[in-house]
């Protein structure tokens, strides 16, 4: 595809759990190296865009189109693509607590260059750890005796680890004091600038929001309502959104 055209394009996706429709048409374009962050209220539907991005849950409806391919559409999906391509934050970092935090960053390597050596293994995994600002002595640690704010930093070297273009981010300060959830603001910043990386988060956190957002969208009854600037969304008059923002 053209530099300028979209990474990702979500068109017309919809889905629905049982009676309940969560997303009714989203459509929503995500730039090369931009971060966009999808703001709306809890149970709208957020995480489950995340979620149709990187193939854990298939549309009703609609399409998922990465670098111009389809990878997610009622009927076409490319798992392999999706992984090599996209990773991922979980809201609670999803980490696996019986590994260690070096061997939960060498999981994903492990399952897909099986032709690595245990030491090309480690110096991936120091190189990830270094780059959330975390010290290699973690590697031999339990996710249990991990802070909060660590866990989620372990997490985004795990997500980082097969070498990525699009970081998803579900809810990536809930739960940290400030001055914890200020430190991952800060290394989402850092993907985006040192890496270049794509990124697409869900948060209700205004002042993260405002921070790494190059463009915001706000998701309402299953749909995007607002899609623009910070600039814009702080002036904007849609009485639904401006109810959020001000609230």
């Amino acid at each position: 595809m053209p530099p300028s055209a979209p990474l990702i394009e979500l068109r017309g996706l919809v889905k629905s759990f049982g009676k309940q429709a969560v997303l009714r048409g989203v459509d929503l374009d995500v730039l090369r190296g931009e971060t966009v962050v999808i703001l709306g209220a809890s149970g709208g539907g957020k995480s489950v865009i995340l979620k149709h991005c990187i193939g854990l849950l298939q549309p009703d409806a609609g399409e998922v189109r990465i670098d111009g391919y389809v990878i997610a559409s009622p009927t076409v999906t490319d798992y392999a693509m999706i992984r090599r391509r996209m990773g991922m934050l979980f809201q609670g970092a999803a980490l696996f607590d019986s590994m260690s935090a070096g061997e939960n960053i060498k999981f994903a390597v492990r399952e897909h260059d099986r032709h690595l050596s245990e030491a090309q293994l480690d110096n991936m995994m120091r190189e990830k750890l270094a780059l959330v600002n975390l010290r290699p002595d973690v590697a031999t640690k339990m996710p249990s005796e991990l802070s909060g704010g660590m866990k989620k930093r372990l997490g985004l070297a795990r997500a980082l680890a097969l070498g990525p273009q699009v970081l998803l981010y579900d809810e990536p300060t809930t739960g940290l004091d400030p001055v914890t959830a200020s430190v991952i603001n800060k290394l989402i910043l850092e993907m985006q600038q040192k890496l270049g990386m794509t990124g697409i988060v869900v948060t209700h956190d205004l002042d993260s929001a405002f921070q790494i957002a190059n463009r915001i969208a706000f998701l309402y009854e299953g749909r995007i309502i607002f899609f623009g600037s910070p600039e814009e969304i702080r002036t904007v008059q849609d009485p639904r959104v401006r109810e959020f923002v001000g609230g």
